[in-house]
């Protein structure tokens, strides 16, 4: 259970930061579009980029940072709810990635309460140390998939851009 969750966490934090830097002009006319000066906007990006990769790399390590990874991973996905509400109010609509919408951005308040759920299952597990074949297998599970959605994304994009 311990690796699955480890898996499925590291997984959501990956596929979030490479679909942001593959798209990140869209990523960045999104931060804009919450009232960030512009100015400010590369920064705030790559903060962003940096704490989600980081968080991707001590949920794939399992037993790093116990219990603080699970608190900031936590403050980080409620910050991003409380600023969704704002921007949007509590109506759960898709998110405005301007043309690129990620699997993961649907329905942004329900998916940031179901990860919340997952990160307080995750804090009251008993952790326990991988194995390198585990951290291998674990690291190829969240890339592997990761590439397999995002060529979808891609190919469904491709075929919107041909019928219009």
């Amino acid at each position: 259970m311990v690796f699955l969750l480890g898996t499925i966490i590291s997984f959501i934090f990956f596929s979030s930061s490479y679909s942001k830097i593959v798209s990140m002009e869209n990523f960045h006319m999104e931060l804009a579009s919450y009232g960030i000066p512009f100015k400010w906007v590369p920064i705030l990006s790559r903060i962003i980029l940096i704490f989600e990769a980081g968080l991707f790399i001590v949920f794939l390590l399992n037993d790093t940072m116990n219990k603080w990874k699970q608190l900031l991973a936590a403050i980080f996905i409620i910050t991003l709810t409380i600023l969704t509400i704002v921007k949007n109010g509590l109506k759960n609509r898709e998110c405005s990635c301007f043309g690129t919408n990620h699997p993961l951005s649907r329905f942004p308040i329900l998916r940031n309460v179901v990860i919340l759920l997952l990160l307080v299952i995750d804090y009251f597990l008993l952790k326990e140390s991988y194995s390198s074949h585990e951290f291998v297998l674990s690291l190829l599970i969240v890339l592997s998939i990761t590439f397999i959605l995002e060529n979808i994304k891609y190919k469904n994009e491709l075929e919107k851009e041909m019928e219009s």
